[in-house]
């Protein structure tokens, strides 16, 4: 792609303030229904369901047009880039897959540089590894030239950083749930006033968890959430002012 379209696609990211993937961070497409239900730091120009039913486990996503992409932003080093990929070709087994796919990488959406670029892919489901810069902050799945018939799967995604995460910055924050989304047995909310109560319902609405006098440890209280089923919640929390925020995380 030309250099005018990287120009216009940062000047895009100056007009707009998008939230940050904390990492480590993992995203599979189980439980996708639009791009509005990607994780944070997670962004997409593709409208609609952009999935295959059968991926490497569950969905895969899907892109299947010239300049499309998937788009992850962190304010952590990247050590690691992990997923699965796959060239669909309209369901004809031995169909060669055509095309340029690209894995880029950016320091600040002003250029980018390419971790790989593919032109032939395989119809199966491979793993890649990627090692990206120390600056790189932000990463792109992007399918630069599309051939008629040929489309891509993009599965098991996930990124994890060489760095601990910055706990200073939570803490100049006013409410911080972290890690999200959560890929361990627990979860974090970081308050700067003391936290009354923690609820915790899923996505039909049912409560799975209440906490009416969390403890907290320097401020941070956690929640074990080994025990509940891989998917989208909501965290009410309610502080010592009785004032209520919820927040939406993901259990992976």
């Amino acid at each position: 792609m030309k250099k005018l379209y990287f120009i216009a696609f940062a000047s895009i990211f100056s007009l707009n303030s998008y939230s940050q993937a904390i990492l480590p961070g993992f995203y599979n497409f189980e439980n996708f229904t639009s791009v509005d239900s990607l994780p944070d730091g997670w962004t997409s120009n593709v409208s609609g369901t952009f999935t295959y039913a059968n991926g490497q486990v569950g969905k895969a996503g899907r892109l299947d047009n010239t300049g499309e992409y998937i788009l992850i932003e962190t304010a952590q080093t990247i050590d690691t880039v992990k997923f699965y990929i796959k060239g669909f070709t309209g369901g004809s087994t031995g169909t060669v897959w055509h095309g340029v796919f690209k894995v880029q990488e950016s320091a600040d959406t002003s250029s980018w540089y390419d971790l790989v670029s593919d032109t032939t892919l395989t119809n199966t489901f491979v793993l890649r590894s990627l090692t990206p810069a120390s600056d790189t902050r932000f990463i792109r799945f992007y399918f630069d030239t599309k051939i008629s018939g040929s489309n891509v799967g993009i599965d098991e995604v996930s990124l994890k950083s060489s760095t601990v995460l910055n706990t200073s910055s939570i803490k100049n924050e006013e409410l911080n749930v972290f890690p999200n989304p959560v890929l361990g047995n627990q979860v974090h909310i970081r308050s700067n006033k003391k936290i009354d109560s923690v609820q915790l319902s899923n996505l039909f609405g049912q409560v799975v968890y209440t906490n009416n006098n969390p403890e907290m440890n320097d401020m941070i209280t956690s929640i074990h959430v080994d025990k509940f089923p891989k998917g989208i919640y909501y965290l009410n929390i309610v502080n010592q002012d009785q004032t209520s925020t919820v927040k939406k995380i993901s259990i992976r």
